[in-house]
């Protein structure tokens, strides 16, 4: 999925050789372009596997922008936002917010432009594009999975389409282990096809079993950050937070660790 500037500055968009102050963020083993253009520039890395595709993208934005990307080829893309956040209007499903945190699995029509608009900032992104033939051998080899997949493959109103997924610390990990992976091409190929696999698992997973309590999730952790910030000088032990989250110790421990 590539990403394209609308009206008179698309010819602006053309890739270069990214400056040596980004030497840093670079992927060893990935396809790296820098783009510019009048709003700011972005650094996009490309890791091909065998029949998916793994991008990260860094937007380094000065004044509001829009960006179009675009697909010559339908696909179901889990994207990763890992640091700000980005207003997208998919074709089909309407407008969708990529929170910074978040995570969501998300159908992209061919052959059209779906905008994102950015503030100024930083942002970035990891975001995974699985092709047909990956999604139907995994469906086939765990059918508990096919469901699922079929109901995601196809757009969605953004009314029907279900809540963000948390990026836990164990997803980090995970993305981690992708960008930061130094075996050779074979046994590469062989960890990236196993760390998307279980990327794919771990959002299904959680849609299926956790989706319902993400809201409720998401509240008890707004109102303690709000209780702790207006009672600095009182007791916050954990008993105290436990109390005015009406929930146990273990149950919040683990929200948190989600959380955080």
């Amino acid at each position: 999925m590539e990403c394209i500037l609308p009206g008179r500055f698309k010819g602006k968009m053309n890739p270069t050789a990214p400056p040596s102050a980004y030497n840093k963020l670079l992927i060893p083993f990935a396809i790296s372009r820098h783009y510019a253009f009048p709003g700011g520039s972005c650094l996009s890395q490309e890791i091909k596997g065998s029949d998916f595709t793994i991008w990260q993208r860094h937007f380094f934005i000065r004044k509001p922008s829009l960006l179009y990307s675009c697909s010559s080829r339908p696909l179901l893309t889990l994207n990763y936002t890992l640091e700000g956040s980005v207003t997208c209007l998919l074709h089909g499903s309407g407008e969708i917010k990529l929170e910074e945190n978040r995570c969501r699995l998300l159908y992209v029509s061919p052959e059209v432009r779906n905008e994102a608009v950015f503030a100024p900032g930083i942002f970035m992104c990891i975001h995974i594009d699985y092709s047909s033939a990956f999604l139907q051998k995994i469906a086939g080899k765990y059918p508990f999975l096919k469901p699922a997949i079929e109901k995601e493959n196809h757009p969605i109103s953004s009314a029907a389409r279900p809540a963000p997924s948390l990026i836990t610390r164990k997803t980090r990990m995970l993305l981690e282990e992708i960008i930061s992976c130094r075996e050779t091409e074979t046994n590469r190929q062989l960890l990236l096809e196993a760390r998307v696999r279980e990327l794919l698992f771990i959002y299904i997973k959680d849609q299926e079993n956790n989706n319902y309590s993400y809201p409720r999730r998401s509240r008890i952790i707004e109102e303690l950050t709000c209780y702790i910030v207006e009672h600095l000088d009182q007791d916050l032990s954990l008993s105290t937070l436990c109390r005015q989250a009406k929930t146990s110790k273990t149950a919040l421990q683990k929200i948190c660790k989600a959380h955080h």
